[in-house]
């Protein structure tokens, strides 16, 4: 995985990393980003190759995916999930209403 973010070649530049990274830590399963956890298009193009990568996830796709990913680790806790993500209880109420969870 790391070999793949290094030699990509990130036409959307810091922004399309830190979206890439973030929604690779919602998606590994362990403590380790793996290559099974990246994107397709960043897996599937050869390093260097100079077409542009379109990732279709958005900021509130990765936020509905780790507060399930919390509410998960929890056990449903509410008082473990606000520390697990730090935020507050009301916030935590707001989101799991927006998201539906």
């Amino acid at each position: 995985a790391l070999y793949l973010l290094q030699n990509y070649q990130w036409p959307g530049n810091v922004r399309e990393l830190e979206n890439v990274i973030e929604r690779a830590i919602v998606m590994a399963e362990g403590k380790k980003i793996t290559e099974k956890d990246l994107p397709k298009p960043l897996t599937q193009r050869e390093p260097g190759e100079e077409k542009e990568a379109v990732f279709l996830c958005s900021l509130a796709d990765i936020e509905k995916r780790c507060i399930e990913t919390a509410l998960k680790a929890a056990g449903g806790n509410k008082r473990k999930v606000i520390k697990i993500l730090g935020i507050s209880r009301p916030t935590l109420d707001r989101k799991i209403k927006r998201y539906s969870l």
